[in-house]
C-alpha cells in the first residue's frame, strides 16, 4: 500500500470538524484520489480554506504538524456561520519520474469523486497538478465533464500496448484558439489520445508504421461505434512527428483526437 505514505495526512483527529464545515474529511478526499496512488508515484496535500462573500480565500489552520488552536476552531466557526463558503484545494506533486499528462488524465477521473464540489481551477505543471475545489451549486457541473474514462479506450487500445506504444489520454476542452483542462462555456469535449514510441532507424519501420496505420484505422472506428452519434473524429495538421533519437532509433508520436458532443 505504497500510497498510504505518499498521501499527507495534516489534520488527524479533526474529521468531525472538517465535516461540519466542508461537508468532507482527509480520509474521503484521499479515498477519491486513491487510483492515482494505485498508478503512479505521487504526494498529495489538502489544504481546507474558506471564501468571503468578497471572494478572498484564506485558510485559519496553523502549520502542517499542528493541530488547530481552540481560538481556531472558533473563528472558523464563526466566518463559516457568517456565510463564507467553503473551498478545497488538493495538490498533487510527482515523486520520482512520473508523466505529469498521465496524471492529470486520470485526476480528472477523480473529481467524480468529490461529492458536493466542483472543479473551479485547474493547473497542471511539469512537476505537480493543482485542483481547486468550491462547494457545487447544484447545477450538476460534473455532467460538463467527458463521459469515457480511462479504462475504456485503453481497452480499445490494447494492440498499441501490445506494440509497445506508449499511451496517454488527454481530456481537454477546445476553443478556437487554445486547449482548457477545465470547461470554459463555448468550448467542446476533447479526448486527445498520443501513441508514443521509439524505433529503430531502419528501413523495417516503415513496415511497422504502416501497420500501425491500419491499427490506428481500425481502433479509431471501433471507438466512434461505442460513441454513437455523441462524438466525431478530429485531426490536426501536426497530429503525426517523428524526432531522430541520435543515429540508431526515432521517436514517433501521432494523435487521435475525438470530440464529445454534449
Amino acid at each position: 500500500m505504497k500510497h498510504l505514505e505518499s498521501f499527507n495526512h495534516r489534520h488527524k483527529g479533526e474529521s468531525d470538524f472538517l465535516k461540519s464545515i466542508w461537508m468532507i474529511d482527509e480520509e474521503e478526499i484521499f479515498d477519491a484520489f486513491s487510483d492515482l496512488f494505485d498508478n503512479f508515484n505521487v504526494k498529495i496535500g489538502v489544504v481546507f480554506l474558506l471564501k468571503s462573500p468578497k471572494g478572498k480565500e484564506f485558510s485559519l489552520f496553523s502549520s502542517f504538524d499542528q493541530k488547530i488552536s481552540k481560538e481556531g476552531y472558533e473563528k472558523i466557526e464563526a466566518y463559516s456561520a457568517a456565510g463564507f463558503d467553503p473551498v478545497i484545494k488538493i495538490h498533487i506533486e510527482k515523486d520520482g519520474s512520473v508523466d505529469m499528462r498521465k496524471v492529470q488524465s486520470m485526476a480528472m477521473e477523480c473529481i467524480f469523486q468529490m461529492e458536493d464540489y466542483k472543479l473551479d481551477e485547474v493547473n497542471r505543471g511539469s512537476e505537480s497538478l493543482s485542483l481547486k475545489f468550491i462547494f457545487d451549486d447544484g447545477n450538476n457541473s460534473k455532467s460538463l465533464y467527458h463521459e469515457k474514462g480511462n479504462a475504456f479506450f485503453e481497452s480499445k487500445l490494447t494492440e498499441f500496448k501490445k506494440a509497445g506504444y506508449d499511451i496517454i489520454i488527454g481530456k481537454f476542452f477546445k476553443s478556437t484558439d487554445s486547449s482548457y483542462l477545465k470547461f470554459r462555456s463555448g468550448t467542446r469535449k476533447l479526448y486527445s489520445i498520443s501513441f508514443e514510441k521509439k524505433y529503430p532507424s531502419n528501413i523495417t519501420t516503415i513496415d511497422n508504421l504502416h501497420n500501425d496505420k491500419k491499427i490506428f484505422e481500425n481502433a479509431l472506428s471501433n471507438i466512434l461505434k461505442e460513441f454513437g452519434n455523441k462524438a466525431y473524429p478530429y485531426t490536426e495538421t501536426n497530429s503525426f512527428r517523428i524526432k531522430p533519437m541520435g543515429d540508431r532509433e526515432i521517436y514517433v508520436s501521432f494523435v487521435m483526437n475525438i470530440y464529445e458532443r454534449y
